[in-house]
């Protein structure tokens, strides 16, 4: 019962363009064409955008890794840096060093291999 209610406000609410009058059984194959060509015209659509969704996921570990290649070339930049500044002469130069908040440095013995190019398929 409640379903018939809601089927029928639906129909109520719909503009009049959107509604189709049919007059006899007859006249159903060409609607039901109709809403067949839609349907498979949206099934279409959302293959193509599901499609696309697959690409843009897959490509996602290429801009993850990309990026971390970045942030680890600007910290050890940042940290060569400040270590360079921390002492009499930068303060009598006037620098400061540039504060990490709590991004750790690497220690002094690790090597950090940082790619002089960092461009959309990565370092060459």
């Amino acid at each position: 019962m409640k379903t018939l209610i809601v089927a029928l406000l639906v129909l109520v609410a719909m503009p009049a363009s959107a509604q189709r009058q049919i007059n006899s059984w007859q006249e159903l194959g060409g609607y039901v064409g109709e809403q067949t060509t839609k349907m498979n015209a949206n099934t279409a659509e959302i293959a193509a955008l599901k499609a696309k969704l697959a690409v843009l996921t897959s490509d996602m570990g290429i801009v993850v890794g990309a990026h971390d290649r970045l942030l680890r070339a600007v910290v050890i930049r940042v940290c060569d840096y400040n270590s360079k500044v921390a002492g009499w002469s930068g303060t009598l130069t006037g620098l400061e060093p540039i504060p990490l908040g709590d991004i750790e440095c690497p220690p002094a013995a690790a090597k950090w291999y940082i790619p002089y190019y960092i461009g959309p398929g990565g370092p060459p």
